[in-house]
């Protein structure tokens, strides 16, 4: 699967189960609407009806995203199951869903974690300058790609706004959220009810 299968809505057989309402045996523990748990990307889904997805429908999303565009390689993107991130700088990049379900999905995550996911993202080496449009285009790219999974696993699909990027968290009210650890690196994703 490309990236941009999943721009166009088209998602892997985990998606694909979670649009047909099929639920994927031990998929770890929803406390709270933070995850918990290793095997939480393994299918669980909202119910129908759900404004907002299952965090599970986020991760498993972000984990092909992340395997397809960034990795090459699945296995890299892991479920904190420590304590929630702390960010001292966080850079948040979201995009807002419209339709019937309106939400807004957000990944959080350091500068200089932005910074190294850019440089997988583009093959940059390690020393190479990146300026901060680059990376800003990188976290937006990445987070219009998880959108888009999100709105594709919806009951009526949704359409997608520009991506934003900021250091400020963008409004919304609470959903449900997932801490995550890239190469040892924090990253949260969250989708927000906008509003």
């Amino acid at each position: 699967m490309t990236g941009a299968d999943m721009v166009a809505g088209r998602v892997a057989p985990v998606g694909a189960d979670m649009v047909a309402g099929r639920v994927a045996p031990d998929v770890g523990d929803m406390v709270a609407g933070r995850v918990a748990g290793p095997d939480i990307a393994t299918g669980v889904i909202a119910p129908a009806g759900t404004a907002l997805p299952a965090a599970g429908e986020v991760v498993a999303a972000l984990r092909e995203i992340f395997a397809t565009m960034i990795d090459g390689e699945p296995g890299h993107l892991a479920v904190e199951t420590g304590e929630a991130h702390s960010f001292a700088d966080p850079l948040h990049a979201w995009v807002d869903t419209s339709g019937t379900y309106a939400a807004r999905t957000v990944l959080i995550t350091e500068p200089t974690t932005a910074a190294r996911l850019t440089r997988a993202m583009c093959g940059a080496g390690p020393e190479e300058e990146l300026e901060p449009d680059e990376i800003a285009d990188a976290l937006g790219e990445i987070v219009n790609m998880l959108a888009g999974s999100v709105a594709a696993a919806r009951p009526t699909g949704g359409g997608l706004g520009l991506p934003q990027v900021s250091r400020a968290r963008p409004d919304g009210s609470a959903g449900p959220e997932a801490d995550l650890l890239w190469h040892g690196a924090g990253i949260t994703v969250a989708v927000l009810q906008p509003g």
